[in-house]
């Protein structure tokens, strides 16, 4: 999700191929990423623990086998990473032996040369290789056991722009939906038939069997794509107007709308405006940038609406609502679809109620401007 959201260069992910993950950057270079799981009653990962020491010995034999196409090493876990400042337990702290090994630039001495061989014997590799390894290693954590599935959803799915209306269970289908396919291409399940007419021997990105193993972050797209948007709901309402054709007890937004030759279309475009409201104001309880957000889809509305008046004008100078309205519908309908985050993925159906939004509060005119009425 963070490639998705642009907060990583990564362009895929290779599942169980040399590594937990290889995350494949633009420049062609990869990030390798080992997960390791423990119980919390176990205590954060030590240098002399076993399957951290594994760990970083595969993190050797991957940069030993393809020198230079590893940026950094990352040891991810649910559980935190061990430190001190202890004299007794500081070489137990596998952060402060990376960081002597940097500040080093090579073998450390003093305290740390002991901690250092050890790990070199472990991992059966010479002491430029380890230091290789721990000057690009990096530790994570991640979720915890029980809360791994609640924070995918809510904390990385809910921040793609495309996710930010969903609800609780919406999210947690995009989830499980990015996770099945994860599941997918770390097992041994090959979809193309080409996989029948490749030597068994092919280790090239030509090899539906190696290529099974890589998933790009367009994916994310795909299963947003499938999962579909939430659905516009229109907002149920009695308050429908006095179409008489008077300016009295009439809104804002009717006295623009009659004024503009629009009487027929007011019932639709107040019910829109409202329930445009309406699906907005939900948005608001699960989204903390709502203000941004707003701020957006008027601007953006606004200006499709001044330009169309202007069109509009120029081509019927003495009475050009109807067709500004039909323009403005085009407008909106086009960028719902082709360019939908400049709208934060909204409707078109919102964008018009926006539209009728902005009528209410005198932004946007159908008409040349008159004075309105108070029908207080």
């Amino acid at each position: 999700m963070a490639s998705a959201t642009g907060l990583r260069a990564y362009t895929a992910i290779w599942c169980e191929h040399h590594e937990d993950f290889l995350a494949e950057l633009t420049d062609g270079h990869f990030d390798a990423f080992q997960i390791k799981t423990r119980r919390v009653d176990d205590g954060p990962w030590k240098l002399g623990d076993g399957p951290l020491r594994d760990s970083i010995k595969r993190f050797v034999r991957l940069s030993t086998q393809f020198p230079g196409a590893v940026t950094t090493f990352k040891f991810v876990s649910n559980i935190e990473i061990f430190d001190s400042n202890s004299a007794r337990e500081l070489t137990k702290c596998p952060l402060r032996l990376c960081a002597a090994v940097k500040a080093a630039g090579g073998p450390p001495d003093g305290e740390w040369a002991a901690a250092f061989e050890s790990l070199r014997a472990h991992c059966a590799c010479s002491p430029t290789e380890l230091v290789e390894v721990l000057a690009k290693l990096e530790f994570i954590q991640g979720p915890s056991r029980e809360g791994f599935d609640a924070e995918v959803a809510h904390g990385h799915v809910a921040k793609h722009p495309r996710c930010e209306h969903l609800s609780a269970a919406q999210l947690s289908a995009v989830r499980d939906e990015i996770i099945q396919k994860v599941f997918a291409a770390s097992s041994l399940q090959i979809d193309n038939p080409e996989k029948h007419l490749c030597p068994i021997d092919a280790i090239d990105r030509r090899n539906p069997a190696l290529l099974a193993k890589r998933i790009e972050v367009s994916v994310v797209d795909e299963v947003l794509h499938e999962q579909g948007r939430a659905p516009f709901r229109m907002q149920p309402t009695r308050r429908y107007l006095a179409l008489t054709g008077t300016k009295q007890q009439l809104s804002v937004l009717g006295q623009k709308f009659v004024r503009a030759g629009l009487v027929n279309q007011l019932e639709t475009m107040q019910e829109r405006a409202l329930s445009a409201e309406r699906h907005l104001l939900s948005q608001a309880y699960r989204n903390d940038a709502i203000d941004k957000v707003m701020d957006q889809i008027e601007s953006v509305v606004k200006g499709e609406c001044d330009e169309a008046k202007l069109a509009a004008s120029l081509t019927s100078p003495e009475g050009y609502g109807p067709l500004m309205l039909t323009d403005v519908h085009a407008r909106l309908r086009r960028l719902a679809r082709e360019e939908p985050e400049l709208v934060a993925y909204q409707t078109s159906l919102c964008l018009i109620g926006v539209a009728g939004l902005l009528t209410d509060e005198c932004r946007v005119w159908w008409s040349d401007p008159f004075p309105i009425e108070d029908d207080s």
